[in-house]
């Protein structure tokens, strides 16, 4: 490895873990107004604060359930544990959820990662090109994106948002599918029954029947394809 490649790799492993790089890393940062150390805590502060408010932007939702604190502090492990694996901000955060399956903190809020699931699938739809269908066999549609939960998460998000109280959410009621679709340049999230969703299941393992809910969920555009 040559001298610039060795330098190179140093920046980025005390940037993306934080804390205090290495004497050999500080020699090769000139110092100026700021001491070598200074100014590397200046790249790390704006990789953490950056990253972390982009997260902040696309989990609003979870946010209003656990608190600002606390968002922080779980995107800080986060940002530590998966960094981002292109220079794209809107295309992190696609593993928050899976991550924070694996977070202890999040077992008071076990609702907290499909929540999460439900904002990142709105999120990728709005900054995604709308695709164009074309005909084809019965399937999901890639304008459309499916978060199947144990917790009413349709609910949730409608209480995070204002349109219900947070007292109208029952938590023991059971899960909910929900649906997020773009069509048209807008994102609309809705839920679906227990019958749409044994549907996709069906599709899935390459079972479904021709019926009415395919029609259905075809003028929904979940579904894309000619039934």
């Amino acid at each position: 490895m040559s001298d610039l490649a060795r330098i190179q790799a140093g920046m980025k492993a005390a940037i993306v873990k934080g804390g205090e790089p290495d004497t050999a890393l500080l020699e090769a940062v000139v110092a100026g107004k700021l001491t070598s150390a200074q100014r590397m805590r200046v790249h790390q502060n704006n990789f953490r604060q950056t990253l972390t408010s982009a997260l902040l932007a696309i989990f609003p939702v979870a946010q209003v359930f656990v608190g600002e604190a606390f968002m922080k502090g779980v995107a800080g492990k986060f940002i530590t544990s998966e960094p981002p694996g292109a220079p794209m901000l809107s295309a992190y955060g696609a593993t928050f959820a899976d991550f924070l399956d694996g977070f202890p903190p999040v077992a008071q809020a076990p609702y907290l990662p499909d929540i999460v699931r439900l904002e990142w699938a709105v999120h990728e739809l709005q900054v995604s090109n709308e695709h164009v269908v074309d005909e084809g066999p019965v399937r999901l549609s890639p304008n459309a994106r499916v978060i199947d939960s144990r917790y009413p998460v349709l609910n949730l998000w409608m209480a995070g948002t204002g349109q219900i109280p947070p007292e109208a959410v029952n938590l023991k009621a059971g899960g909910q599918c929900a649906a997020v679709v773009l069509a048209f340049g807008e994102v609309r999230i809705m839920a679906l029954d227990s019958a749409e969703k044994a549907l996709l299941v069906a599709l899935e393992a390459g079972a479904a029947k021709e019926d009415a809910g395919i029609a259905r969920m075809l003028d929904m555009g979940v579904l894309a394809g000619k039934a």
